[in-house]
């Protein structure tokens, strides 16, 4: 694939998982299943390795102060989970990251997806 058509790619991705993230929190998780989709990266720690650098806290600053001018945040809540969130990454990334093969972290990801799916779907009152 042609890099100008990866960084294209690549910049779509971002754009569409950055909105979605301000809008639903979902955007960087599905980032792993896109690039992949697309052929951008072969490799799912790869994948989570970058979607991880495309993240970093820099970026949410902007829609995390919207939402706090809203009065749509919950410190209370939120930062426990930042602190955890940063404890699990980082004790997991250090000491367990190697010790799944992909494979097991493809069925991982797809019954969370599916399980995910699944509760969302059932609350939307459309289809149940």
């Amino acid at each position: 694939m042609n890099e100008i058509v990866k960084i294209v790619i690549s910049l779509f991705i971002g754009i569409i998982s950055g909105a979605l993230t301000v809008y639903t929190g979902i955007g960087a998780s599905m980032m792993v299943p896109l690039v992949m989709f697309f052929g951008l990266i072969k490799d799912y720690r790869t994948a989570v390795g970058t979607m991880l650098l495309s993240v970093f806290t820099p970026a949410f600053i902007f829609p995390v102060y919207s939402y706090y001018k809203s009065d749509r945040l919950d410190l209370n809540i939120g930062i426990p989970i930042a602190i955890g969130y940063i404890i699990g990454n980082y004790i997991t990334s250090i000491y367990f990251m190697d010790s799944i093969n992909n494979e097991v972290l493809y069925l991982i990801f797809g019954i969370y997806s599916l399980v995910v799916s699944y509760v969302f779907i059932k609350k939307s009152k459309y289809i149940f």
